[in-house]
């Protein structure tokens, strides 16, 4: 049977999608399925990036899932940023499981990782009684009655309303950390894949050949090869500059590690065309690094890929008075403290809502369209005040010079969710389990 994995969603949020029909380079026969794992939800304001490894995806074969099948493994773990998963299905692999009647699913990660909190580098800590401090995993395992000949999609929901994340910053040897600690977590399940949001497919990868004659190059991803074309639409993000088309191109590299965003699933086809490209830490593509001597843990690499970057990231929500068009101006929190940023006139903005499709905007387009929508934002909510609320989380990456105490906004990525829409999800689903109930962990 194939089996295909997938990491997908708006962040914190894992689901897993059996489908009948072969992906990714395989075929189909009579005992073969495919099987897709996702994360999905939103992070609190501030964080901006919190990355686990995902070691491995196993599906159950008893009640107590002693035994497994395994969907997918890599013993260096896949470095996954969870806080940028926003209506995205992350692509892990195709595999081959024998078909059957499956009770859960068991998902492995490192019970450390890496967070960026107010643009502050630092570390985060999940300690649940989920998690062996002496392996270094956590393993959250989740009771679900999968067919794998029958049943199309199920869906594990890290609820991360109900999860409990402390983030502070503290002064090591002169220099600012963040430490972030997870105390609680709430995962769920329940099968049909979420409707009312149309999701984008990302995929990591290691770029081999790259052809600027005909606007595309490949790269490598779990055992495939895949050739990605380049619009004049395509933006990249390299060396902390944004660029859009054949100029991305000409900053490929063989070897690079990338991460893509697709509009169509990297399991049903090896030819895609690449909305957005941005360039990663290696750990993400699965690799350990070559001096890996060199780093005090396994972690230091992924921290230095952070710190070296010249881009910060935070998050503020669509708060009016956080935004001065007039003047060009931003106000963030960057370690610790209010400041203003300028906003660049080449932005670049990304804006996702429920309602309506993706927009990708730069220059002059972007900031009107950005004005717009807090504005439209801000009078929804004073007209329905007594009414639910969509929620909206606004990522801002920005570039800051600490000698002269400075500040630009290079990008803004506008993300609406409706926490209603959620609800109305799982009460269309009869297979969805409550919190409290033995297919919930809570802990």
């Amino acid at each position: 049977m194939r089996k295909k994995a997938l990491l997908a969603g708006a962040i914190f949020v894992s689901s897993i999608l059996a489908y009948n029909c072969g992906g990714g380079g395989g075929g189909t026969t009579a005992d073969s399925g495919t099987l897709s794992v996702y994360l999905t939800d939103a992070p609190p304001a501030g964080l901006s990036v919190l990355e686990l490894s995902v070691y491995k995806v196993e599906l159950c074969k008893d009640a107590n899932c002693t035994q497994t099948e395994v969907v997918f493994s890599n013993p260096n773990g896949v470095s996954v940023d969870l806080t940028n998963l926003e209506g995205t299905l992350l692509y892990l692999e195709t595999e081959n499981v024998p078909a059957g009647q499956y009770s859960g699913v068991k998902i492995t990660t490192s019970n450390r990782g890496v967070a960026v909190y107010q643009g502050v580098v630092g570390d985060v800590s999940i300690n649940t009684p989920n998690c062996n401090s002496a392996q270094g995993t956590c393993e959250f395992t989740l009771q679900a009655s999968i067919d794998t000949t029958a049943q199309k999609e199920v869906v594990v929901d890290f609820n991360l309303a109900n999860f409990n994340i402390n983030c502070n910053i503290t002064d090591n040897q002169g220099n600012n950390v963040a430490k972030c600690e997870v105390s609680n977590v709430d995962v769920r399940v329940k099968t049909g894949k979420p409707t009312q949001k149309q999701y984008k497919y990302e995929v990591y990868g290691e770029v081999q050949d790259v052809d600027p004659q005909n606007n595309q190059f490949t790269f490598t991803w779990a055992g495939q090869t895949y050739t990605a074309q380049v619009s004049n639409t395509t933006v990249c993000e390299i060396n902390d500059q944004y660029i859009t088309g054949t100029d991305c191109l000409r900053n490929l590299f063989q070897g690079m590690c990338i991460e893509l965003k697709l509009l169509v699933d990297p399991a049903q086809t090896n030819t895609v065309q690449a909305l957005e490209l941005e360039q990663t830490h290696g750990r993400k593509c699965g690799k350990v690094a070559q001096n890996g001597g060199e780093y005090e843990d396994e972690y230091e690499e992924i921290r230095n890929h952070y710190r070296q970057r010249r881009l910060r990231e935070t998050t503020i929500t669509p708060d009016p008075t956080a935004f001065d068009f007039t003047n060009g101006k931003i106000f963030i929190n960057h370690e610790g403290q209010q400041i203003a940023c300028d906003i660049r006139q080449d932005i670049y903005c990304e804006m996702d809502t429920e309602t309506e499709e993706d927009e990708h905007q730069m220059g002059q387009n972007c900031i009107t369209n950005l004005e717009n929508m807090i504005s439209m934002y801000q009078n929804q909510q004073q007209q329905n005040q007594q009414q639910a609320q969509p929620m909206a989380l606004i990522e801002v990456k920005y570039r800051y010079d600490e000698q002269t105490q400075t500040c630009e906004v290079v990008k803004i990525d506008f993300e609406e969710f409706d926490e209603d829409m959620e609800h109305s999800e799982e009460s269309e689903s009869e297979n969805y389990h409550n919190p409290g109930q033995e297919q919930n962990i809570s802990s």
